[in-house]
């Protein structure tokens, strides 16, 4: 699941890569807006956690995919890469082990409350 705080940008796009055979994607963009559900389904070793990473790291072609992120149409400041209260997304793993007694609203608890947001009412419409 990736969580974006809707006061940060009004959009993310991810441009294409290319899979591990170097064959390019079959999307050329795809968009996400706040309160955007996207599933990503796949067989094992399809690339699901390679997109969800890419995201997460706001890749700028410089993973083994090739893709890219955009916010609100250009690419992140480095300060919103690499500053971790300025990082605009959340991302609660398939590898939950550390987390897993954690409510969903305690988790964006821990990523929200380091950022200075008013976290109950960023809580409150996330989860809604």
């Amino acid at each position: 699941m990736v969580i974006m705080q809707s006061e940060q940008f009004r959009e993310l796009a991810i441009l294409s890569g290319t899979n591990r055979d170097g064959t390019c994607e079959g999307f050329s963009r795809i968009t996400l807006r706040p309160g955007d559900t996207l599933s990503i389904v796949g067989s094992t070793g399809s690339g699901k956690s390679a997109f969800i990473n890419d995201i997460e790291v706001l890749a700028q072609g410089d993973t083994i995919t090739g893709r890219s992120i955009l916010i609100n149409g250009i690419p992140p400041s480095d300060d919103m890469v690499r500053d971790p209260p300025k990082k605009p997304i959340a991302l609660i793993t398939q590898n939950t082990r550390a987390i897993s007694d954690l409510t969903v609203s305690r988790f964006l608890s821990l990523h929200i409350t380091p950022r200075d947001k008013d976290t109950t009412e960023t809580i409150r419409t996330t989860i809604a």
